[in-house]
């Protein structure tokens, strides 16, 4: 089972139509294969825009879990598509691409390696980042170990020790098996997979090349996971070696994740993947205060937005269109839409303190009325908080109304994400 679990059996009609809208903007998947150095062919999707532009795209690389396929990542497409090309793969021995064994990481990273190269060959992609869970956050470890160009990952749930996973399984279980026994079975399952998949359970340890990876990466694990234990990826992060930052969210090991859990990752890949040349500049005339956010919506779905710490490490975080928080600021937004809003922007900027958002009914720091064409008016105070180095971040907003795309001649179908 270790190797050969159940395969996730779809047909390709399952990945929904080839074109879609996200906020008005048309998006198209495109399906192709690859033969990775086994000499096995992957299938895979590649997310991008429909129609070409003369700017490279940055592009994220969805690795999914020892159950899974492609289809995991389409609650992943939204989250990077305005701003971020993404792939999706059957990973050998998964879903619909060849191979009879899984290897839980041993073998995935040179599937990593072949859609690297790939994607490195088109000339349209900029910088490249990876997203995994489970088997495939380790997958995305042991490629990292390899390629240092990777801007930035996104682990989630990640073991750090297979041979600890088995071992804890076991005991979890309250069988009452000797120690002994138990490693005598861990040896036998050893000889037994070396001999059919060709690699050793050993070699499976993320936890050890954890300081040598440098990628700015963001760990995340549920508090109920009582598969591969949170503390996996605690370890790893404890040792990891480059720019890291861990979210506990709730959930097992396969429950869905929350809101702000994307709203987190649509920030950190913004930070890691899009060239700062192509963000929005921060207005020379705002105001110098500990934490400053400047945002411009140009409709009510999408928004451009520039934030600024001048804290003590003097951060800067530059974001630009990011779908998964539309309308957060709309004026029907309720208190767990603005709650989930700054728990993804606390975690995404590391900061020490609580952020709040600034609204006429939490704060008297910022002033912030919508007018009956939706146009939000804002007046700025500053008291004795905000002037010694408060946390809370002060929005200033204006709606542009611009006119949304032309209709397409085709008929366009909508991708229904989860």
């Amino acid at each position: 089972m270790i190797i050969r679990p159940p395969r996730y059996e779809y047909v390709p009609e399952d990945l929904g139509p080839k074109f879609f809208k996200v906020n008005q903007n048309v998006y198209k998947r495109t399906d192709f294969e690859l033969v990775n150095s086994r000499g096995l062919t992957l299938q895979c999707s590649h997310y991008s825009t429909k129609y070409p532009t003369n700017k490279k795209r940055p592009c994220v690389i969805y690795c999914h879990g020892n159950c899974g396929c492609r289809l995991d990542a389409l609650s992943s497409v939204r989250c990077v598509i305005e701003f971020s090309d993404i792939v999706s793969v059957d990973l050998s021995g998964s879903g619909l691409s060849e191979g009879e064994y899984i290897s839980l990481g041993y073998f995935e990273k040179d599937d990593v390696k072949t859609i690297v190269d790939y994607l490195r060959s088109l000339g349209t992609i900029s910088r490249i980042g990876l997203w995994g869970r489970s088997m495939g956050a380790a997958t995305s470890l042991f490629y990292a170990s390899t390629d240092p160009t990777i801007a930035g990952m996104v682990l989630d749930s990640s073991f750090a020790s297979l041979k600890l996973v088995a071992t804890e399984i076991v005991e979890r279980a309250q069988l009452k098996i000797p120690k002994m026994m138990v490693s005598l079975v861990l040896k036998i399952m050893r000889k037994s997979i070396q001999k059919k998949a060709k690699f050793d359970i050993n070699d499976l340890e993320p936890v050890q090349i954890a300081e040598k990876c440098f990628i700015p990466s963001m760990f995340v694990h549920g508090e109920k996971d009582t598969f591969i234990l949170s503390h996996h990826s605690k370890d790893i992060y404890a040792k990891y070696g480059g720019d890291k930052n861990l979210i506990m969210v709730e959930g097992d090991h396969n429950s869905a994740r929350p809101g702000f859990f994307y709203d987190s990752v649509a920030i950190f890949f913004h930070n890691t993947l899009v060239d700062k040349d192509e963000c929005v500049s921060i207005d020379s005339q705002t105001p110098t205060m500990s934490n400053n956010i400047e945002l411009t919506s140009d409709s009510w779905e999408e928004y451009e937005f520039t934030i600024s710490t001048t804290d003590d490490q003097s951060r800067n975080y530059q974001q630009k269109t990011i779908a998964s928080i539309s309308g957060i600021l709309s004026p029907t937004s309720n208190e767990e839409e603005q709650l989930q809003l700054e728990k993804a922007l606390s975690e995404s900027l590391r900061m020490s303190s609580e952020v709040t958002i600034v609204t006429e009914t939490k704060s008297h720091n910022s002033l912030i009325s919508f007018d009956d064409q939706h146009t939000v008016n804002t007046n700025t105070k500053t008291n004795d908080n905000t002037a010694h180095g408060s946390n809370n971040l002060i929005i200033t907003t204006s709606n542009n109304h611009k006119k949304s795309h032309e209709e397409v001649e085709e008929e366009e179908e909508s991708l229904q994400f989860k």
